[in-house]
């Protein structure tokens, strides 16, 4: 590029630098200015308030607004996520379809191809919100399990087992891609001697990173596995009466935790119902005394909100000469307190079972987001190098055109890096923290209480089952403190 002097020299310095910053909202996006987690805030509120209509319609159009975009997939997974809150379960199931749909052209895709290098080059010149989101590798294993609860609720057992059997089908191809771009990632930091620790002690305000992460060292679920979607597949082969599957899957489970006794029993059960061994830890354990593919409950919790990207803002003015404004963004994890102990459920007379945790996902949302951390600073660094060389560019020919034009371009540019000076939180929040589980035998009566247990408060609900069902899943919502939603979803 070449600069004439001219008389308005500091006009077309600053014409420049406004067209390029046109190009590039046009080519990524509001997300590129204004973060997801801000853009969802108003709508995360309304969902917290237990406003689930109003918060359908608002996550509904924004995915319309944003379809055909980079961002796509992630409202997608929230407008189902949400839709399915609602019991609007068919619009749900439209909505992760589409999401699926995006997820299969992200895979048919050559590695490289002309979107994608302009979406790269889109976020040099902006930040990482420029390229697409594909999602995590555990978002994508969920969205076929929340499909399978649709067709649970809409009573279609055998559309529910046909997206878990397509569920434990893709969950190993996309657990393999997320292992190849860590590597991948990997190998690009270590060739540009991109060393993560030493990057961030560079900087001030990057301790704010490792100081918001959760310690999970001693606590591990192995090889990226999800245990509730493990969990979901076990009860998609029992609604088929097939212990033989359900008990690999219930062998899994027990390996991710071996000390859970929800876990232990069912394993147990479900090994002695297919005449399979089970280990001699496991002799002891009492199966179940009653079947578990027939004239059950299988009771999950959705307990509070999981772990969201949040967005840091380092602010940095450079020493003279002066080169205007400088800053980097970067997102954080923000954890949630969880709002629901357990949930216990009163059947029949002076019996009852209680829910235990079987899945953290805190802890699978703080390792996938410990896989992307040398990702992010790469192309953070990369980023702010190129932005830098073409502000010092920049300045330097301004300075032949006068003190004007310099400082026209020093507010030009300070301008266009600060408005793109946004982190990339883009994540699925209508998941979350935890899911608890327990199952019990439909009592004669079909008659049960569920009593939802918080941290100072407790809510009650009394359901009637339908007597001439063979199977149900409770489902229940714990958002936050003092609001839950109960949902059953009955079927033969």
């Amino acid at each position: 590029m070449s600069f004439v002097r001219t008389h308005g020299g500091n006009r077309s310095s600053g014409l420049i630098i406004l067209l390029v910053s046109y190009a590039a909202i046009l080519l990524t996006g509001c997300s590129s200015i204004f973060d997801a987690r801000k853009q969802k805030t108003p709508m995360i509120l309304l969902y917290e308030q237990g406003k689930y209509k109003e918060a359908a319609l608002a996550f509904e159009e924004k995915a319309k607004d944003r379809e055909d975009t980079g961002d796509e997939l992630m409202w997608r997974m929230e407008e189902g996520a949400i839709f399915f809150a609602v019991g609007n379960y068919k619009k749900s199931i439209k909505a992760f379809t589409r999401a699926e749909k995006i997820l299969e052209d992200y895979d048919k895709r050559a590695d490289y191809n002309a979107r994608r290098g302009g979406a790269e080059a889109g976020s040099v010149l902006t930040n990482a919100n420029a390229l697409p989101y594909k999602g995590n590798y555990f978002e994508a294993i969920l969205l076929d399990a929340y499909k399978a609860l649709d067709y649970f609720a809409i009573g279609d057992s055998e559309g529910a087992r046909v997206e878990l059997r397509k569920m434990y089908y893709n969950q190993r191809k996309v657990i393999d891609l997320h292992q190849k771009e860590i590597n991948e990632t990997q190998q690009a930091a270590d060739k540009k001697k991109y060393n993560q620790k030493q990057v961030m002690g560079r900087v001030r305000g990057f301790n704010k990173i490792q100081n918001s992460l959760k310690d999970y060292k001693n606590k591990t679920y192995g090889n990226y596995a999800v245990p509730f979607a493990t969990y979901l597949s076990a009860i998609g082969y029992l609604t088929d009466k097939d212990y033989d599957g359900a008990t690999v899957d219930f062998r899994n489970l027990y390996r991710m935790s071996p000390d859970n006794p929800q876990i232990q029993r069912d394993y147990v059960t479900c090994a002695r119902q297919s005449g399979q061994d089970v280990p001699d830890e496991l002799e002891k354990v009492q199966p179940a005394d009653y079947p578990l593919v027939s004239n059950i409950v299988f009771v999950i919790v959705a307990n509070g909100r999981i772990a969201a990207r949040k967005g840091i803002t380092i602010h940095l003015v450079l020493p003279p000469p002066v080169t205007g404004y400088s800053g980097v963004a970067f997102p954080i994890i923000e954890y949630f307190a969880p709002p629901c102990k357990f949930v216990e459920i009163e059947y029949g007379k002076d019996k009852s079972a209680k829910t235990v945790p079987i899945a953290d996902m805190d802890q699978i949302v703080t390792q996938n987001y410990k896989d992307e951390l040398p990702a992010m600073i790469m192309r953070l660094f990369i980023s702010v190098a190129a932005k830098e060389t073409a502000n010092f560019f920049a300045l330097q020919a301004a300075k032949t055109q006068g003190d004007a034009a310099y400082w026209g371009t020093v507010i030009a540019t300070s301008t266009y890096k600060y408005i793109f000076n946004t982190p990339d939180t883009r994540c699925w929040q209508l998941l979350p923290k935890e899911y608890q589980v327990t199952n019990f035998p439909k009592p004669p009566d079909n008659h049960i209480k569920v009593n939802i247990n918080g941290d100072g408060w407790r809510k009650t609900q009394d359901i009637c089952l339908d007597p001439k069902k063979k199977m149900a899943i409770l489902y229940v919502m714990t958002p936050v403190k003092n609001r839950a939603v109960v949902k059953v979803f009955e079927f033969n």
